[in-house]
Order: structure tokens, then C-alpha cells, then sequence
């Protein structure tokens, strides 16, 4: 047997034991809104370490990327408003949907702000302390990444730091995101005289705001739900993306 058929047959072993691995995997026990894992509220974010090796598509409406990994989790409220921060770790793209009324019931909508590796946080207000509420995570990326893909924490809505999000190094930071009525923006630094945009998905602008100040409360108004995008003036980076739910 020369050296290329063994370099051969050493690859094929290889694939097909990857291919059994991936093919046999078991889902984890919260692969189905059923089986959600129960997360405590704190007033500050308690990671718990989350994966989706194995899981499967639950069936719901896809609100961000593929959903074919989906896994759930569950918190009784203990405050009005709470924040669900789930940080994906490599390349793991990580997309929020909370839920309320039942399992998989009335979507608070998607939350996919930042790309692989980045951190996604959601203020849910308006709740009722003692309900339960629902939470849906998956990879957008259409590939789940091996491992323990993503830590997952509820907390208070108020320790959600600025670093959180977005704001360090004279940036600025938008929430909640996604909003119902209204959102505040964020920035490091008080500005002067700065001109902010907003653009509707296809770059038509559909609101100018002149601004001076530190905080600024965007309202809803006659903006329909769905995906827009925040410009500043003079501002050559990547615009900011807003979802009105």
C-alpha cells in the first residue's frame, strides 16, 4: 500500500467518523420550547453556558439568519423590566426571540444586532412580576459552532453598563433595541450640534434630528415596525441598526 493510498483511506476514516458524530449527536434537553431550562433573575448578569450541538429547527418563524438549531429558556419575572444578554462565543452569531403568554406564544420579536462573537442584549419592560416568559436562542450562522457556543443571563435592566451598549471609544449605544414606542441614544461624549439620520432599509431617509446633549430619546412617531438604520453626521462608520417592533 503506498503513501497515497493510506493518506486516502486515513481521510475517510476521518470524514466518515465526523459525519457519525455530527449525524448521532444528541440534542440538548432544551432543544424544544417544552424542555426550556429555567434561568434565575439576578440584579446583575450570572452567565450560564449555553450550546446548541445537536439541537434542532422547533418549527417557529425564522426572525434572523438559520434557525435550524434553535434551544429555549425560561425566567419568571421579578421586575418589570428585565435585560436577557447572551454572549456568542468564536464565531457563534448569537439571535434573541423572547416570548410571552405560552411557550413559543406572542413574540417579543428578534434581536440580532452585533455579528459572530458579539453580545446581544434586550430590555423587555412592561412585564409582570410572577409570569414566565420564554426565550429562544440560535446561531444565524446556517453551520452551528462546536461546543459551548454562548453564555445566557437575565438580570435588571439597569446594570446593563455602557461598554454593554456599545459606547466606549466615543461611540454611541441604542436602547432598548429592539423598541415598541420609544428608545434612547447613547452617547459617550455630549455632542453639539450633531445631525442624526435616519434611513429606512432601502437608504431613504425617513427622520433628521439636529442634536446637542449626552441622551437622546428617539420616539416611534409615524415609523412603521421593522429595520432601519441611525446615521450621524460626519460619521464614516457603519450605521446603527434599529428594529421597531
Amino acid at each position: 500500500m503506498n503513501i497515497k493510498t493510506t493518506l486516502l483511506n486515513y481521510f475517510l476514516i476521518l470524514f466518515f467518523a465526523v459525519l457519525t458524530i455530527s449525524t448521532f449527536a444528541q440534542p440538548p434537553s432544551n432543544d424544544n420550547c417544552a424542555g426550556a431550562i429555567t434561568l434565575m433573575p439576578n440584579v446583575t448578569c450570572v452567565p450560564t453556558a449555553g450550546l446548541v450541538n445537536g439541537a434542532t429547527a422547533s418549527g417557529f418563524p425564522v426572525c434572523a439568519g438559520f434557525a435550524e438549531d434553535d434551544v429555549w429558556y425560561m425566567f419568571t419575572a421579578t421586575s418589570t423590566s428585565q435585560n436577557i444578554k447572551v454572549v456568542g462565543l468564536s464565531i457563534f452569531d448569537a439571535v434573541i426571540e423572547p416570548f410571552a403568554i405560552s411557550c413559543g406564544g406572542m413574540s417579543f420579536g428578534c434581536t440580532n444586532a452585533n455579528g459572530a462573537g458579539g453580545t446581544e442584549n434586550v430590555c423587555l419592560s412592561g412585564l409582570t412580576v410572577g409570569t414566565t416568559y420564554w426565550i429562544r436562542v440560535y446561531d444565524a450562522n446556517p453551520v452551528p459552532t462546536p461546543g459551548y457556543n454562548f453564555t445566557i443571563c437575565v438580570s435588571d435592566c439597569g446594570s446593563v453598563g455602557e461598554e454593554e451598549l456599545g459606547i466606549e471609544n466615543n461611540e454611541l449605544g441604542i436602547y432598548p433595541n429592539p423598541f415598541t414606542e420609544q428608545t434612547t441614544i447613547i452617547f459617550s461624549k455630549v455632542q453639539k450640534n450633531t445631525l442624526i439620520s435616519i434611513t429606512n432599509v432601502l437608504g431613504k431617509e425617513i427622520k433628521t434630528i439636529l442634536f446637542s446633549g449626552k441622551e437622546y430619546v428617539l420616539e416611534k412617531g409615524e415609523m412603521k415596525a421593522g429595520v432601519y438604520f441611525l446615521h450621524l453626521s460626519d460619521d464614516n462608520k457603519t450605521p446603527k441598526k434599529i428594529i421597531i417592533q
